[in-house]
């Protein structure tokens, strides 16, 4: 795929996923986010507008990630 941007090292994936902004969040706000852990995505958008590639273990799983992807590209 020309101009693709995939990553297939799985290292680098998370390198590159992992969070680092600065939210300029309080004590108290940081303590909660704290508590969670990072919501792990299991799809990914390519370059071209219509190009999603869903990776799940089961149907209901794939039904559920395909829902939850659309509303970020709207």
């Amino acid at each position: 795929m020309k101009g693709g941007s995939r990553v297939s090292n799985p290292a680098v994936m998370a390198q590159e996923e992992e969070d680092v902004r600065d939210y300029n969040l309080t004590e108290e706000q940081k303590a909660i986010k704290a508590k969670y852990p990072p919501v792990n995505r299991k799809y990914e958008y390519l370059d071209h507008t219509q190009t999603i590639i869903f990776k799940a273990n089961n149907i209901p799983q794939l039904y559920n990630l395909t829902s939850n992807s659309i509303i970020p590209a709207l």
